[in-house]
């Protein structure tokens, strides 16, 4: 990704946030609100499904000097609570070839299948977390 496509993400994000640990990045978090321009097929998927009653989260990553801290499931808590106003928090894992351990981190998160995307050998499950008042 260059700079400038970096910059357009940032620009139609709800959150655009670094993760840091220890005084050092550690990594970083998009996560996008409904009614973007933002062109990616999952997101589209979730944006005609949903309307204007989801977040995004397109991405988080943590850089493996600072993995098993904890860091991914704070920046989970935090996500989540903000997506509580819009109802549910949407993203996708691979599925083809799997991501066992990201699966089963959504899974203990109380994340369930809406759908999968792709074709042999890059598909992906497109999961929901309900997050609103009620839930």
């Amino acid at each position: 990704m260059d700079a400038d496509r970096l910059g357009q993400l940032r620009g139609w994000a709800t959150r655009a946030d670094v993760i840091r640990c220890d005084g050092e990045v550690a990594g970083f978090v998009l996560v996008f609100g409904p009614g973007t321009d933002y062109d990616s097929a999952n997101y589209r998927w979730f944006a005609q499904r949903y309307a204007g009653d989801f977040h995004y989260l397109d991405r988080i990553v943590i850089d493996d000097r600072f993995r098993r801290r904890g860091l991914a499931s704070a920046v989970y808590h935090a996500v989540e609570r903000d997506a509580a106003e819009a109802g549910r928090l949407t993203l996708e894992v691979n599925s083809d070839p799997p991501n066992a351990p990201s699966l089963a981190f959504h899974r203990a998160r109380g994340y369930q299948p809406v759908g999968e995307l792709g074709e042999p050998g890059h598909r992906v499950v497109l999961l929901v977390k309900e997050t609103g008042p009620n839930v």
